[in-house]
């Protein structure tokens, strides 16, 4: 999992 990744998945995750 890179810093990247995460983020974008965190994100996509917050944002829903």
């Amino acid at each position: 999992w890179h810093s990247s990744s995460v983020c974008h998945f965190n994100i996509e995750d917050f944002l829903e």
